[in-house]
C-alpha cells in the first residue's frame, strides 16, 4: 500500500492517473448495524465504492447474526 498517496501529498492535475485500491472487508452483527457501517461508508470524506456484498448467516451459541463480505474499492489519483 505504499503506492497509495497520503491525503496531504499534492498531485499534479496534469501529470495524474486514476488509480483503485481494492479489499475485502468481512462484517458481522444485526441488520442495523451491517446498515450504520454501510451508512457510515457513504458519507466518509472519501469515496469508497461497493462494488460486491454477500450475505450470510453464522450462529453463536444461542445467537445468530447476520455476516456481509464486502468488496470495496477505493478510487484515488497518483503522480504518473
Amino acid at each position: 500500500m505504499s503506492d497509495l498517496p497520503s491525503e496531504t501529498e499534492e498531485v499534479n492535475i496534469g501529470n495524474a492517473e486514476r488509480k483503485t485500491l481494492t479489499f475485502n472487508v468481512t462484517v458481522a452483527g444485526d441488520y442495523l448495524s451491517l446498515r450504520q457501517f454501510v451508512e457510515t461508508l457513504m458519507t466518509s470524506r472519501r469515496v469508497f465504492l461497493i462494488e460486491q456484498v454477500v450475505f450470510g448467516a453464522s450462529n453463536s451459541r444461542d445467537t445468530q447474526y447476520l455476516v456481509a463480505k464486502l468488496r470495496i474499492n477505493l478510487p484515488y489519483y497518483a503522480n504518473k
